[in-house]
């Protein structure tokens, strides 16, 4: 999980650097390509067949659909807001996962854990600060992207212990890749040769990404697994001051602090109590 979080941090700065000069959806499509690609690879097999066969449709459905929205939010909000902002954002995301994982997968989760998830929705509001703050519309992005993300990784929690790995890869980039691909006339930006390496980049580095949280999930409990994603509040920080020179507001961290704090805390209740929902 944490290999994923560090991999998929690089990635998301490359992609920003990549969005002021191309169309976000060329950064989604090449991103979803690259997954399909790999997924022979990890399958071990090219029979389309034994990649494909699935026992739960509508759920692969769901994914497919919410990691694409996931994904074309997430792009546009980095575009346009800091990274360390639209990162303290979609920190909210493994709360969402901690509360749907109780009330969807059954997960056991006490007062206290439900306590810890209220406490970081209002750190999230520090960070967003509605009225109060230059965030605009534009945080509906990061916001989105989080929420889809959450419900895509529940419906992955469910049902990765009974499909494959590859079979869970295809699905997850199938109906973006069809779409993209069929609307890409509309969009399509010619990219100079560093652009497409940049482009093939985010793509190897968030389908290996995705590789890994998939194994992640298949072998552990989301609630346990989810406040390993706050390793990237320190990936995100360092890289933004690095490539573009900026650093969170005071507001931002405290918000993150809170965030951050609520979903250390499950983790040691989990930790502490052997995961009995206390």
């Amino acid at each position: 999980m944490v290999g994923s979080v560090i991999l998929i941090s690089c990635s998301d700065v490359i992609a920003k650097l990549l969005a002021h000069d191309l169309a976000i959806m060329q950064l989604s499509l090449i991103q979803g390509i690259v997954i399909l690609i790999s997924v022979p690879c990890i399958a071990r097999t090219t029979r389309i067949s034994a990649i494909v066969r699935t026992a739960h449709p509508k759920i692969q459905a769901v994914r497919s659909f919410c990691i694409f929205v996931s994904s074309v939010t997430f792009y546009t909000g980095l575009k346009y807001l800091e990274l360390a902002d639209v990162v303290a954002i979609i920190f909210i995301g493994p709360l969402i996962i901690t509360a749907l994982s109780a009330v969807i997968l059954k997960e056991k989760a006490g007062p206290r854990r439900w306590i810890a998830c209220v406490v970081g929705f209002i750190g999230a509001l520090v960070v967003i600060r509605p009225g109060m703050s230059d965030f605009g519309w534009e945080v509906i992005f990061p916001l989105s992207a989080t929420t889809f993300y959450a419900i895509y990784v529940i419906c992955t929690r469910k049902i990765a212990q009974r499909e494959s790995h590859a079979t869970l890869m295809f699905y997850s980039a199938i109906l973006g890749v069809v779409v993209l691909s069929f609307s890409a006339p509309f969009y399509w930006i010619d990219p100079n040769p560093w652009s497409w390496a940049g482009l093939l980049t985010v793509g190897i580095l968030s389908g290996t990404s995705a590789a890994l949280a998939i194994c992640a999930y298949a072998r552990a409990p989301a609630s346990l697994l989810a406040p390993y994603a706050y390793v990237e509040i320190l990936t995100a920080t360092l890289f933004g001051f690095l490539v573009f020179n900026d650093l969170p507001d005071y507001y931002t961290v405290l918000g993150a602090t809170i965030i951050v704090a609520s979903g250390l805390y499950i983790f040691r209740q989990d930790f502490r109590d052997g995961n009995s929902g206390n």
